[in-house]
């Protein structure tokens, strides 16, 4: 086993510690079990327990959890950390699950409704070392190709397994299988760690999440990050409960708490504070100019 192998292995089996299936059930109809995992520094839960102590937890989306709680006293509320693959498998369970950090894809409105945005954010991009000499990537416009550098090889990219991306960057790393690795935490702090290392070429992870690093370990290896062709031109969240009729009811009442709180504009001018100018035009310009999304439309 390789050194990456090796540590791969271990991420796997590191992490949240899962109780027995039953902890997962909820106690009654008026319970919202909220599925959070760590995402610094949107949200940073306070341990690795299944249970979240969500007094403890810093970031702006945990301020909205907060305030989805005091907002909602009618319902009781529970926090569970749980990475992204395993969130999508307990959606389908009917447990009585919403969340406000899930992409709407297609495969995901199966078991999903999808309300009220959230927070619309740049989307990812590649993060890699400054040292990276520019041969290891396949530029296309000023943005690196995913799957030209990909297909040029060889190319160790890092990726959180469940986490959406992009119809098109799906499509690229499902085609790459050998090119790149997954972790399942829903951080990609240990990502950055491996890269830091030279354990891998390049992770797919969001701006302020590299700025994030950076900051907690000054002493890391100088980053950069690169736009995406294969990526969006802007990711849009969106609060989200499991398809059924407990689901699409309780969505509503969590839908206008969001948008009656201004969540988007918290969200954006949050993500404004984390850019540099350059890039804090760029997000402006797209957040005024996309078309404005109207859930009673859907």
């Amino acid at each position: 086993m390789t050194a990456v192998s090796l540590l791969i292995a271990l991420i796997f089996v590191s992490g949240p510690s899962f109780a027995a299936p039953q902890t997962l059930n909820p106690p009654d109809e008026k319970t919202i079990q909220w599925l959070i995992h760590d995402m610094p520094p949107a949200i940073v839960l306070n341990s690795d327990d299944l249970l979240v102590n969500l007094e403890k937890a810093a970031g702006p989306i945990a301020g909205m959890y907060k305030s989805l709680s005091q907002a909602l006293p009618q319902y009781h509320h529970r926090f569970l950390r749980i990475p992204f693959v395993r969130a999508e498998k307990l959606l389908r369970e009917k447990k009585q699950f919403c969340t406000l950090l899930l992409q709407e894809n297609e495969a995901r409105r199966h078991f999903l409704t999808f309300g009220e945005e959230v927070a619309i954010t740049l989307p990812p991009g590649l993060i890699a070392l400054k040292s990276t000499p520019d041969t290891k990537f396949v530029l296309d416009h000023a943005q690196v190709s995913a799957k030209k550098t990909l297909d040029a090889g060889p190319f160790q990219l890092g990726v959180v397994k469940g986490r959406f991306y992009s119809p098109e960057l799906e499509t690229v790393l499902k085609g790459n299988k050998k090119s790149f690795n997954f972790v399942s935490d829903g951080s990609v702090a240990n990502l950055l760690s491996m890269l830091g290392k030279g354990r891998l070429d390049g992770v797919l992870g969001f701006y302020f999440e590299m700025t994030d690093y950076e900051q907690k370990h000054p002493h890391t290896p100088e980053m950069q990050f690169f736009r995406v062709k294969e990526a969006p031109e802007f990711t849009t969240i969106r609060a989200s409960c499991e398809k059924t009729a407990w689901g699409e009811k309780t969505l509503k009442a969590v839908s206008k708490v969001v948008k009656d709180k201004n969540f988007k504009d918290i969200a954006h001018q949050y993500l404004l504070s984390t850019l540099p100018s350059d890039r804090r035009k760029e997000y402006q310009k797209i957040y005024d100019s996309r078309p404005e999304f109207n859930t009673e439309k859907k």
